[in-house]
């Protein structure tokens, strides 16, 4: 296995995770999280994308210690947000994940890479297919939530609950739009709420086959996957109230692992 799979897999492995997308319903995390004590908030694993510092602020103001794995696609993304990784990059506990080449801006973070190979897991993205024994690191460039799930699966999370997941809902695009953090990023014009409907519809189409395929490859369960995001476009996993989080993640003894 890769170095920063097993680092992902010594955070994750019988654990619940959660993965926190930048939809407007990231908002109701607190709502969902105030159905678990103390600990087993922080007993979760948490796995955040993209524009990431937005992310783990909410969590602080949470009281969470913060993210334990995260994802950029996007050279740009990463240049953004260099200062934020290399921070998080100095304990050893966490791990990054980007497709192949998504360092090549920041040469801080391609030698930080070849120091720390066991904080980084890299995969490809270069076409439409799912992962095959040749390429077993593959995602289609569908979007970020295509790569971050089957990642999550091959941590051997207990169950995975989606958070901020919306596909497009509403007029506001990103959880705490226009925050400082996200740094050069352009509030999305009027036209991206359709966008992200129609990649919404994308993902579900193809999900199912991409972790059935990555089930098959790596030998790995797939695990039960929740949407917290109740009024969320993507329709691939059962949507499911703050209440319901709650029975679910205790029920699922967080500790048990």
């Amino acid at each position: 296995l890769p170095d920063g799979l097993l680092t992902l897999r010594k955070q994750v492995e019988g654990r619940d995770i959660a993965i926190l997308a930048n939809g407007p319903s990231l908002g109701l995390l607190g709502g969902y999280l105030d159905r678990l004590d103390f600990s087993e908030r922080n007993e979760l694993r948490y796995f955040g994308f993209n524009t990431v510092p937005v992310v783990e602020q909410l969590l602080i103001e949470l009281g969470i210690d913060g993210l334990d794995c995260a994802l950029m696609s996007h050279p740009q993304i990463v240049k953004s947000h260099e200062r934020w990784l290399l921070e998080f990059l100095t304990d050893p506990q966490k791990v990054f994940c980007s497709v192949n080449g998504t360092l090549s801006e920041s040469p801080e973070l391609q030698a930080c890479a070849q120091s720390k190979p066991h904080q980084f897991i890299s995969y490809s993205s270069s076409g439409d297919h799912p992962p095959i024994p040749d390429d077993a690191l593959h995602f289609p460039p569908v979007n970020t939530l295509m790569h971050v799930l089957p990642i999550a699966l091959l941590g051997l999370p207990r169950s995975v609950f989606l958070f901020g997941c919306d596909g497009g809902v509403k007029n506001t695009r990103y959880f705490r739009e226009g925050d400082a953090a996200y740094g050069d990023q352009p509030i999305p014009v009027d036209s991206y709420g359709a966008w992200l409907r129609k990649d919404a519809f994308l993902f579900d189409c193809m999900i199912g086959t991409l972790l059935q395929t990555l089930a098959t490859i790596w030998r790995v369960d797939i695990p039960p996957i929740f949407n917290c995001s109740p009024d969320s476009r993507l329709r691939s996993f059962p949507r499911i109230s703050a209440s319901e989080f709650g029975h679910l993640a205790r029920d699922r003894g967080l500790h048990k692992h």
